[in-house]
């Protein structure tokens, strides 16, 4: 089942991101894709002969991975820890798509962007966004989650490693487009839209809800708001939502996603 729904065009990372690249200015380029080595997350080791850290990218930036890693993590981070990071499952496969950063004079306003994908071990697709947008603001953007099987509590164990593992990254957000309807063309139906606000992502309410809920956080925290919204978000009318959670520990979303958990016990 997906329960994200990959992006067709140009994505609005960079916008949710708050990343603003200068036209005049192409060394930072979040969308370059060198060459990169992968390595399997069942401790086979690097797949393809690269640890992380080490991978090799496109001649001209030898030293992206190794600069946008300090600026997000503050090192580079090893096979172990990009595991723990994503929540990778055993017997996938963890790659680094790409690469990239631009430095400025004052170290709070560097920016940062590295792509993350992983496969198999369960996952059919997965891809995530680490960026710093140059104000000082780290955030994650996860571009597309999809799983085999439902119900097995795999795609909830993945999401809370991403988030316990961003707060203590010092990232401050996660966002995604999540999709419901159906899809003629490749014959899926996504529910990511319910899915997601169930798991504490917030977006504005329908307007004249007759909660008079602001937010999706409000709308979710009743059981008659639940039933509401998943009915608002089922049907087979393709729609895709900008989506945001909060990590501040305190902040509502996170309070929905703690209070799933413990109901799920």
């Amino acid at each position: 089942m997906l329960i994200s729904e990959p992006l067709k065009e140009v994505d609005p990372y960079l916008e949710d991101a708050g990343i603003a690249v200068p036209a005049e200015d192409e060394k930072f380029n979040p969308y370059h894709s060198p060459t990169t080595g992968e390595f399997s997350s069942g401790g086979g080791g690097a797949g393809a002969g690269h640890p992380v850290g080490s991978v090799p990218y496109e001649e001209g930036h030898p030293g992206d991975m190794s600069q946008a890693s300090k600026i997000l993590f503050g090192k580079e981070l090893n096979e172990e820890e990009w595991k723990k990071m994503v929540g990778a499952p055993p017997g996938s496969t963890l790659k680094i798509d790409y690469a990239d950063y631009k430095s400025n004079a004052k170290k709070s306003e560097d920016m940062a962007s590295i792509k993350v994908m992983v496969k198999g071990g369960g996952i059919e697709d997965m891809g995530l966004y680490y960026s710093a947008s140059g104000s000082g603001k780290k955030s994650i953007y996860i571009d597309v989650l999809s799983l085999g099987k439902t119900g097995t509590g795999e795609g909830t164990r993945i999401t809370q490693s991403i988030i316990e593992e961003g707060r203590v990254k010092g990232f401050t957000e996660i966002s995604l487009t999540a999709a419901k309807g159906y899809n003629p063309q490749a014959n899926i139906y996504f529910n990511g839209q319910y899915t997601w606000a169930r798991l504490g992502w917030n977006a504005d309410a329908p307007k004249n809800n007759p909660f008079g809920a602001k937010d999706l956080n409000e709308l979710m925290s009743t059981k008659e708001g639940r039933n509401y919204w998943k009915e608002k978000a089922g049907g087979n009318r393709l729609t895709n939502l900008k989506m945001k959670f909060d990590l501040n520990p305190n902040s509502t979303s996170s309070k929905i996603f703690d209070a799933y958990i413990k109901a799920k016990r």
